[in-house]
């Protein structure tokens, strides 16, 4: 059964989107009902920024925006709470960072908030003993609910997080059961990354990217990937430059463990070349960040020729002997695409031997 259309906006985009505006920005938070969805075409018209924060700053029911100043904020978020009203829902629980704007809604705020966000380290509501302090060795089931318990969508933590992966793979290499407590072999690493776990507590990371953002000479995005045999990895940033002042921000990042199957170091690049242009593209899609160029030539996607033709379809050239040199499209394995192509292939060489059918394949497509 094929995968129905995703309406919903992506979180980590609705969240670079967030980062944009001034300190004295609003973060709004409604429980409400997805009906408002009905409402938007009637007041497109009315006010094109209210109709941009309901469709493109809305996760499932919260609405998470920032503005320039408390003006533009109080105007805009004025007329959202408006427009709800008149469906008869009533938006509440207001945040913001901006005591103007907490003044405004009155009654319907939470509490101020800060412009800078501490990660609250060591709160781990799944757990229901306490395995990250003392000396408590953690079960299969108990190190996994860390990992899940850890919420970090822009990847921010990935090179805290990409540690405890690596140590659930060998986990589950070693054929350690649910409720069974790691072994001395595996001991040792948990420990190593409990320590390394108590830096992320004092971590900082500005909500606003920059202050140079607003009236901003030349916005960069620089992207970065790496691999070895045991992980992959891609990470986005922002280069800002204001006159002769230059700032450099992190946007997002993303870590994954290498396939449980080995492969070559090459192919690993490869992937991570593959998640490195998804979150290029993701910062790119954010919307009122006008970008001028994309891709430092010191990135790794540069060094293997990974791109996006004028088509948006990601292509490699060279690198390996079986992509043809006429730029193969880059698919993955799990996709519906690749499903048909590859029956595609199959039906047309007659059911022969599946090394054919693969030759064939290869000679205008590198599958994942």
């Amino acid at each position: 059964m094929l995968n129905g259309p995703d309406f919903l906006n992506p979180l980590t985009e609705v969240l670079m989107a967030f980062r944009q505006g001034q300190q004295n920005s609003p973060h709004i938070r409604h429980a409400g009902n997805d009906i408002w969805n009905l409402l938007r075409a009637l007041y497109c018209s009315l006010c094109a920024g209210a109709f941009e924060s309901i469709t493109k700053a809305h996760y499932v029911d919260d609405l998470i925006d920032s503005y320039t100043d408390d003006s533009e904020a109080i105007a805009v978020t004025s007329k959202v709470r408006d427009i709800h009203a008149e469906g008869g829902f009533t938006i509440r629980n207001w945040i913001s960072n901006s005591t103007a704007i907490l003044k405004h809604f009155g009654d319907w705020q939470i509490a101020e908030q800060h412009p800078k966000e501490r990660w609250p380290g060591g709160r781990f509501a799944r757990l229901k003993r306490d395995v990250l302090n003392g000396e408590s060795i953690p079960t299969n089931r108990e190190a996994l609910q860390v990992l899940m318990s850890i919420f970090d969508p822009l990847g921010l933590l990935s090179c805290y997080t990409i540690g405890l992966k690596m140590l659930l793979q060998k986990v589950w290499r070693a054929g350690i059961d649910w409720d069974e407590e790691l072994p001395d072999a595996l001991l040792t690493s948990w420990q190593q990354w409990k320590t390394v776990l108590l830096q992320a507590t004092e971590l900082e990371f500005p909500r606003f990217y920059s202050t140079l953002l607003p009236n901003a000479d030349q916005i960069d995005l620089h992207t970065f990937v790496d691999a070895s045999e045991y992980a992959y990895a891609a990470v986005t940033y922002l280069r800002i430059k204001r006159g002769a002042d230059v700032d450099t921000v992190l946007v997002a990042a993303k870590c994954k463990v290498a396939p449980l199957k080995p492969v070559s170091i090459p192919r690993m690049e490869l992937l991570a070349a593959v998640i490195g242009v998804g979150l290029a593209k993701k910062a790119m899609n954010v919307r009122r960040l006008n970008i001028n160029s994309t891709i430092d030539k010191s990135s790794s996607l540069i060094a293997l020729n990974v791109y996006l033709d004028e088509d948006g379809v990601l292509r490699i050239q060279g690198r390996n002997d079986n992509i043809n040199p006429d730029n193969a499209i880059v698919l993955s394995k799990n996709s519906q695409i690749a499903f048909l192509i590859t029956k595609y292939y199959h039906e047309k060489s007659h059911h022969m031997m599946h090394e054919s059918t693969i030759n064939r394949i290869r000679n205008d497509f590198y599958v994942l």
